[in-house]
């Protein structure tokens, strides 16, 4: 019964493919005929068949990438989760995943690298305004500028005093409004300057790499040391993570960043899993030059991008449980 179920399966994906090539086919003798034979006797009706043709088998392509298999799709955090997002530009990120209904609005602390002026300067006063109020109606209260993604507790202000002045947590509960954050994600990371030299260029988006992973350690670990003084009866194996989560696209100069290998020399973190950056399930976001207004040199929703998420190195899962990822790309290469 199962060798037959198998069979059934393998039949019908078959199927699927010889119809998907066949369209394609088609589609291309079609072009091709158009090209071809423009001195064709009613050439103005031939044409007018040929091209609705073509945007009908265009049609059905567009349909079918557009179903998306959402309960497939990576989404580096749960619902219930705290989040801190660093760098998101013009806040389309944090927006998209809150009209997804991903996570639970107040669970997320949001932030930008410039100042609130210096993003209506960037990306423009009606943007900027438009996100901010649709945030705040979504219920997204702690949003914050200025925020420099390799000196976070320095941009929070969040440190540890000494015991006659207390352990600092009640400017980080004012601030986060939590001493528990699981997962900081940082999509895009990059210097915002143009380097022609290829090899300067990599090594200064390497030290912005490092300095993020140094500052996410030293994030974790101020709010670790103010739960513990703190009473808070929190249970830190348990109840935080301490993921990083960093998003790139795919080929070069990202892949020499090597942000795997810099995760693990540089604070002991290794990817935890990893997947494809599905752009249409996040709804209106974009990628915007930290430059300014505008994309990167393609359409960003163009361009293929992955999903790294990274969690404090464990030997124990490297003998018990199989690395977990969502597609057939491997996550163990040490050189990325």
């Amino acid at each position: 019964m199962a060798k037959r179920g198998k069979s059934l399966l393998a039949n019908a994906l078959a199927r699927q493919q010889n119809e998907d090539k066949q369209r394609k086919i088609k589609k291309q003798k079609l072009e091709n005929k158009e090209v071809n034979y423009p001195s064709l006797n009613n050439k103005k009706n031939k044409t007018k068949n040929l091209n609705k043709e073509i945007k009908i088998i265009e049609k059905i392509d567009e349909n079918l990438e557009e179903q998306l298999d959402e309960k497939k799709i990576f989404v580096p955090f749960n619902y219930d989760q705290n989040i801190l997002i660093v760098g998101d530009g013009d806040f389309s990120y944090t927006l998209s995943i809150v009209k997804k209904g991903l996570i639970k609005p107040e669970n997320i602390i949001t932030t930008s690298f410039d100042s609130l002026k210096e993003l209506n300067l960037k990306y423009g006063n009606d943007l900027i305004n438009e996100n901010l109020k649709l945030l705040n109606n979504f219920g997204v209260k702690k949003i914050y500028h200025s925020i420099d993604a390799t000196k976070l507790c320095e941009s929070f202000g969040i440190n540890i005093k000494n015991k006659k002045h207390g352990n600092g947590s009640g400017k980080t509960l004012e601030k986060l409004g939590t001493l528990k954050i699981d997962n900081i994600i940082f999509n895009f990371p990059h210097i915002g300057k143009h380097i022609s030299d290829i090899n300067r260029n990599i090594m200064k988006n390497q030290e912005l790499i490092s300095n993020f992973y140094k500052s996410c350690y030293k994030f974790y670990d101020t709010l670790k040391k103010q739960r513990g003084n703190n009473g808070t009866g929190y249970n830190e194996e348990i109840l935080t993570s301490e993921n990083i989560t960093i998003t790139l696209f795919n080929g070069e100069p990202y892949d020499s960043w090597k942000i795997k290998k810099l995760a693990r020399d540089v604070i002991g973190y290794s990817v935890e899993r990893s997947g494809r950056l599905e752009w249409k399930f996040y709804e209106g976001y974009k990628h915007r030059r930290t430059a300014g207004l505008g994309e990167t040199n393609k359409i960003s929703n163009q361009r293929e991008a992955r999903i790294f998420k990274l969690e404090k190195f464990n030997k124990s899962k490297l003998n018990g449980k199989k690395r977990k990822h969502s597609d057939d790309d491997s996550d163990d290469d040490d050189d990325k």
